[in-house]
């Protein structure tokens, strides 16, 4: 595209944005991203805001341009869904053993955004293990007093017996498999 000047590919520049877009729901802190926000919005005006985004994306490709090309390792599918969970939803808050996509076990967490966790804090808390990787955590539901983590099946006898009454942030955690909710 001869009219963007740093953009020789604009495919790799999307993929580059939904990267960009997907780190900030899997691993930025909201609070921190809302005071951004707030200072772009005090100090860009709303009318240079999109111009403000395109300059950005500007610098950045013009970056990645002038510098080797490093390709950084995909983040694995996770996105936190911090809705309270529909009528529809069928997991709970404890027990069984569900079995969910593959080889993945749904696992519930007794704490949430009641006590300012997010993902990120999960996927750091679980990695801490040895020999488990970033690739093995599936979605991440936090609800607003616990959560619900997908782990891969090797894992999750190892994460609920090392979590299990394990003190976080001031509050003993309970780890379980979650199971279907009776209606």
């Amino acid at each position: 595209m001869a009219r963007y000047r740093y953009i020789e590919d604009p495919e790799e520049l999307k993929e580059t944005i939904q990267g960009i877009v997907k780190r900030i729901h899997d691993e930025e802190d909201p609070h921190e991203m809302n005071e951004y926000k707030r200072f772009i919005k005090k100090h860009v005006s709303v009318f240079s805001r999109a111009y403000f985004t395109a300059h950005l994306l500007k610098q950045l490709a013009r970056s990645e341009d002038s510098s080797p090309r490093r390709r950084s390792r995909p983040a694995p599918s996770r996105r936190a869904a911090e809705q309270d969970p529909s009528p529809g939803d069928d997991l709970s808050a404890a027990g069984g053993g569900e079995r969910t996509d593959g080889d993945q076990q749904t696992l519930f967490v007794s704490i949430g955004k009641n006590r300012r966790v997010f993902p990120k804090d999960f996927i750091t808390l679980i990695t801490e293990l040895d020999g488990v990787s970033g690739e093995q955590i599936g979605q991440i539901k936090i609800l607003d007093s616990y959560s619900f983590v997908e782990v891969e099946s090797s894992i999750a006898d190892r994460v609920i017996e090392t979590y299990n009454g394990y003190e976080y942030r001031g509050r003993k955690l309970t780890v379980n498999y979650a199971r279907s909710r009776k209606n």
